[in-house]
């Protein structure tokens, strides 16, 4: 009988065609008249559809497809051999990916649905990456059982190359920006919450990328609202541009609050539709230029007045002897310890010899001669004080000095002492290091219990004390599981007297792991929170076994002493 007498086979243009032309009888789905009508109307269906569809029939996974899915098999590769033949032969590439979502769906009657899926398939003579978004939806047969499989899908490989190339660019353009020697920040919203920044800004404000990102810039910045938050405010409303040079802005960067000035732009971020969506910040950093200048433009005395009543100890050298043309009145009495008149317009290393072979010469030297600031916390510098050594911590930086025609001449100063505050910090770090020492050398462990959560933070000195094996995780039951039952009262009669007056101590036995019985000495103290819950408790444990079979010996040997003294007679 011919396939062109089924109204079902009718159309279908190309495919329509060549499903007509086929011999199905050679086929593992058989003669066209023996086809159930599930698979008649399916077929019918596919044909004569504009959406590109596939389809798998039977065990076998048979395959058919229309016009519109004509175009993603290519030339000089699946098509037309493809058509009635069995999936696994024709889908060998991709077979393995494919063949577990056609078993779901014939197994299960679960449809499936990929978006943008890469499946690379063999076409045009050659293996080619194509992207797919595709779904897989059961086909009963007239039992309701599940027979086939269609495949609705739409190649997408033209829209997922292109959004790749755009993410490329936008990402080639994002590194660009990154290493811009301008300090670039993208801030979106009302809230004005940071999208991007590049290295150069955030080493304006002394932050990492990830302390700031998806955050509203004021958060990282307080100090600076005050400033410029008005400025961008206007500008996202607005739309209109905010340009200035030399603004004045206060930043806490670098371990302290320091007044920067700065070349802005703030400029309106527009979506295509003209919306507004956030703020783009162009700043440059003139900080060291304004400053210079400052001090050039500013008058004898109106400089003079500004820096020696500083409490920041400021000083200024001249030439390549370092010349102390001004030491405020910080630097002379708190630094230096000297009289004007024994250090102004003298070379520096004349009244302080003992720099010479410290850092310090090398240091002005690279600051007058390359032009760079310099700039070091917690710097050790020997200083002659009455004719002793003195060891001082500074803060301090190295500005150059600039006359008006570009020419460095000298060297601006500025010093913070933090010896007292280092030092203060260091015998903290002394106390702390003692405090380890007397805790090793005294074989005492320590603990923290969170009396909430049970959760047990411990030295590992604790595990040997208890027997425990080297690296063995322990919790808090299981140190309790090594008191002996005869001492367990002692120890809840001490928690009970802990929760009244905050003191936890007790001495008790405990049975070690290889079945020796040892003595433990408790000290702790627990600590309550503001409704007088108690939260958690610290403290420390140690061995004093030997101690107190020591103890144990000298009380057996007095009472034998006392009984042999008792039982013998008394002279008169």
């Amino acid at each position: 009988m011919s396939n062109n007498n089924y109204a079902f086979l009718a159309n279908g243009g190309e495919m329509g065609k060549l499903t007509r032309a086929k011999d199905w009888s050679q086929t593992a789905v058989g003669a066209v008249e023996s086809w159930p009508q599930s698979l008649r109307t399916t077929i019918g269906i596919l044909l004569n559809s504009k959406f590109p569809m596939f389809l798998f029939w039977g065990p076998d996974h048979i395959c058919f497809y229309n016009d519109a899915y004509r175009p993603s098999l290519g030339n000089d590769g699946k098509h037309p051999a493809i058509l009635g033949e069995k999936g696994a032969d024709y889908w060998p590439e991709i077979w393995d990916f494919i063949k577990p979502l056609i078993d779901q769906v014939l197994n299960k009657g679960e449809a499936t649905w990929h978006e943008d899926q890469l499946l690379p398939i063999y076409r045009n003579g050659k293996m080619e990456d194509v992207y797919w978004t595709f779904s897989y939806s059961p086909v009963n047969d007239e039992n309701g059982k599940t027979a086939g499989v269609l495949v609705i899908c739409n190649e997408t490989t033209k829209q997922v190359i292109t959004r790749k190339n755009l993410e490329e660019s936008e990402k080639r353009f994002r590194n660009t920006v990154k290493q811009l020697p301008l300090g670039i920040c993208i801030l979106k919203g009302a809230d004005l919450v940071v999208e991007m920044a590049n290295s150069t800004y955030l080493h304006i404000i002394d932050k990492e990328e990830k302390d700031i990102l998806n955050k509203p810039i004021f958060e990282s910045v307080p100090e600076a609202k005050e400033t410029t938050y008005s400025l961008l405010k206007n500008v996202f409303e607005t739309g209109v541009p905010y340009y200035t040079d030399e603004l004045a802005v206060t930043l806490n960067r670098y371990n302290k609050k320091e007044l920067g000035y700065f070349n802005l732009v703030f400029y309106p971020l527009k979506e295509e539709n003209a919306e507004i969506t956030g703020v783009i910040v162009i700043s440059y950093e003139v900080t060291e230029e304004v400053k210079a200048r400052h001090l050039l433009s500013e008058s004898e005395k109106a400089f003079r007045n500004i820096v020696m009543e500083s409490p920041i100890a400021m000083a200024i050298f001249r030439g390549k002897e370092y010349t102390i043309e001004m030491a405020n009145l910080t630097m002379m009495h708190d630094i230096w310890q000297r009289e004007e008149k024994d250090c102004i317009g003298k070379p520096l290393l004349e009244v302080f010899p003992e720099l010479i072979n410290q850092k310090y010469p090398e240091l002005l030297n690279e600051v007058l001669s390359n032009g760079k600031t310099i700039r070091e916390n917690e710097s050790v510098a020997y200083v002659d004080i009455k004719g002793k050594l003195k060891k001082f911590y500074l803060d301090y930086e190295y500005t150059t000095l600039y006359e008006k025609n570009g020419k460095a001449s000298g060297i601006m100063c500025t010093v913070y002492d933090v010896t007292s505050k280092v030092k203060a910090r260091k015998k903290v770090e002394t106390a702390e290091e003692r405090a380890r020492l007397a805790i090793e050398i005294g074989e005492i462990a320590t603990w923290d219990l969170d009396l909430r959560t049970r959760k047990l933070i411990y030295s590992d000195n604790i595990l040997d004390l208890f027997g425990f094996q080297k690296n063995t995780k322990i919790v808090h039951q299981d140190i309790r599981d090594r008191i002996l039952p005869d001492d367990e009262h002692i120890v809840v009669a001490a928690l009970a007297e802990a929760l009244k007056n905050s003191i936890y101590k007790y001495e008790a036995r405990i049975l070690k792991l290889d079945n020796t019985i040892g003595w433990i000495k408790v000290h702790g103290k627990v600590f309550f929170d503001e409704n007088n819950e108690p939260t958690k408790m610290l403290g420390t444990v140690m061995d004093f076994t030997d101690e107190r079979d020591i103890q144990q010996i000298l009380f057996k040997s007095e009472k034998k002493f006392r009984l042999l003294a008792d039982s013998m007679p008394h002279l008169i």
